[in-house]
């Protein structure tokens, strides 16, 4: 299966840092998107365990569970669709989080076409 985005929005991205160790929506946009990727950078010269998912309301659909970061690291996880009624969330197990989140996306009146 393949993707053919035509936007005119073009490739977003939303930062945030995690402060603490619950679970964080870094994206919530009400519409279906397609994520190109999210990346994750540890900054505090720790080692915490990511986990970033898609959450429905009542689900939560793990992309990367518990994975154990060293410390600086970057984790980046590749594209997927999110679906309209999802959010994504990303969990540090650092109680000061010490992650940067960058998710980056295509706009959402970008139309999407698959293969």
């Amino acid at each position: 299966m393949s993707f053919q985005v035509l936007s005119n929005g073009g490739l977003l991205t939303e930062k945030t840092i995690l402060t603490g160790n619950t679970p964080t929506t870094v994206l919530s946009l009400g519409k279906a998107a397609l994520v190109e990727s999210v990346v994750c950078v540890e900054v505090g010269g720790n080692t915490p365990n990511l986990t970033v998912e898609t959450y429905d309301g009542t689900t939560s659909y793990y992309r990367r569970n518990a994975k154990a970061m060293t410390a600086k690291e970057e984790v980046t996880l590749p594209g997927f669709r999110l679906d309209t009624d999802e959010v994504i969330r990303v969990t540090s197990s650092h109680a000061s989080g010490l992650v940067h989140v960058w998710v980056n996306y295509f706009a959402a009146d970008a139309t999407q076409r698959m293969a």
